[in-house]
């Protein structure tokens, strides 16, 4: 586009999308968006989420910093997305809107090629979540998600800094319920959050206590870890000479916690016993410790966390009814990492952030291994195949694949795209790979003799070797 041609700014909307959300009794209409996932050179940029709405053609090119801006000329809106890196070209691909909410890709003569689920492309059109690799960029697009009204058309972790590392999230249902768990830590309502192992839950506890303006500490208990015979005493302090043993009075975790919040992991596993006690530190905001005859006021505030919804575990008779009603006064159900893909960038800049000061990049593969992996164990298991990565990294080179954890390395970075077998070669693509072919064989893989012999450009003997699937090092003696 001219300095000349005329640029607005869209206000992206769509009253179709929005009817479709109030039938299904939402509230949020539903927009598609695109996301920069991982900047595999720049770990550490986190990623970026920008609305679809209204957009006709997205444009993708080499910036020397990251930025997307939406323009209108002749008619046409599009948004053009910059991001920096050698590998990516000055304008990579196109991502033009077809039919009501299809969108396809396509190469624009790039020097090193596009990929979609692994496989190098010239044209696709894209499914809802494809890993789309541009460069070292991984990038996706995400269809009809149930978006807020008020949720920001552009939304870049390099310029908007979340105020609580905690409760940030590109993904914008997510985003809708981490707004209102902001509003709700400067309360006093407790808080019950459920959810897989190492989805994050102590790490929103925390960011819930930072956010209260409590001036007490964080402190967090393992329910699951504590000996059953000294939980009690644990939990509510005793004085001394309670029981055989006790040399001296202890305050215990709930006290420990006063002024500020106590983080109650794995409350599931708390006795039958212990929750009829728990329960009247709730009601009465008092706790009596074992062997002594007078109660302490307390002030402290309590989330508790469970990898199941407690109504659940009411309805199997492993937890109180009354204790639950306690402790819900907001309850979040924590989304496993497979459900939050496209927040892998932003996770892994903070784990990295926090586990050195320079990371290395990451290869290609190992971006598009993570955006496929599955991830059982979720963030918990995120954080410690970086370690391994990091740990076994060397001379300022990039993680490779097989500096992996065995499992996770030994995976195909292919493995979605094996799924989705290439479309049928026509009768002239079929000759001219054979007679590139040819030209390879003559020549040895050398891609510039084979220029020269043909009298075509080197950059296009490359872009029909990797429509083709054509390695130079196959041809080579």
């Amino acid at each position: 586009m001219s300095d000349g041609d005329q640029e607005n700014q869209l206000v992206p909307h769509d009253t179709a999308a929005d009817s479709v959300s109030s039938a299904h009794g939402v509230g949020n209409p539903v927009r598609s968006h695109l996301f920069v996932v991982l900047e595999c050179d720049r770990p550490l940029a986190g990623g970026a989420r920008y609305s679809l709405e209204g957009v006709e053609k997205v444009v993708i090119g080499r910036g020397r910093e990251r930025s997307a801006h939406y323009e209108c000329s002749n008619g046409l809106h599009r948004l053009k997305v910059l991001v920096p890196g050698a590998r990516m070209s000055a304008i990579h691909a196109t991502i033009t809107k077809v039919g009501a909410d299809d969108w396809e890709l396509v190469d624009n003569d790039s020097t090193n090629g596009v990929q979609v689920n692994g496989r190098s492309i010239s044209r696709s059109i894209l499914a809802d979540g494809d890993c789309i690799q541009l460069g070292r960029t991984i990038f996706t697009i995400r269809k009809a998600q149930p978006t807020p009204l008020q949720a920001p058309t552009i939304l870049d972790f390099l310029i908007d800094k979340p105020q609580t590392p905690g409760l940030a999230t590109l993904n914008p249902g997510i985003a809708k319920t981490y707004d209102e768990l902001a509003r709700i830590a400067v309360s006093d309502l407790p808080v019950v959050l459920s959810g897989d192992t190492g989805t994050g839950k102590e790490v929103i506890a925390q960011a819930l206590h930072r956010l209260s303006g409590r001036k007490g500490p964080f402190v967090a208990v393992n329910c699951g870890a504590l000996p059953a015979v000294l939980i009690e005493s644990l939990l509510f302090g005793h004085v001394k000479g309670a029981f055989s043993g006790s040399i001296r009075d202890e305050v215990g975790f709930v006290r420990s916690a006063e002024g500020g919040t106590l983080f109650l992991d794995e409350i599931a596993e708390l006795p039958r016993s212990s929750q009829v006690v728990f329960l009247r530190v709730l009601q009465e905001s008092e706790v009596v410790p074992l062997g002594s005859p007078r109660s302490h006021k307390v002030d402290v505030r309590v989330i508790a966390a469970a990898q199941r919804p407690l109504y659940e575990l009411v309805g199997g008779r492993d937890f109180r009814e009354d204790l639950r009603a306690r402790l819900e006064g907001h309850s979040v159900h924590l989304a496993p990492l497979a459900q939050r893909r496209e927040d892998l960038g932003i996770i892994i800049a903070a784990i990295l952030g926090r586990l050195c000061d320079c990371p290395p990049p990451l290869h290609p593969h190992v971006g598009r291994l993570f955006w496929q992996y599955d991830w059982p164990l979720n963030i918990r298991e995120l954080e410690m195949v970086l370690r391994h990565a990091i740990a076994l990294a060397t001379g300022g080179g990039p993680i490779q694949q097989h500096q992996l954890p065995a499992g996770l390395g030994k995976c195909d970075v292919g493995m979605v795209a094996l799924t989705e077998q290439p479309a049928p070669l026509s009768s002239e693509d079929l000759e001219l790979r054979t007679q590139v072919e040819h030209w390879l064989r003559i020549h040895q893989g050398n891609i510039s003799e084979v220029a020269r012999a043909t009298g075509k450009a080197r950059t296009q003997i490359q872009r029909w070797m990797r429509k083709f699937h054509l390695r130079a090092d196959d041809y080579r003696h």
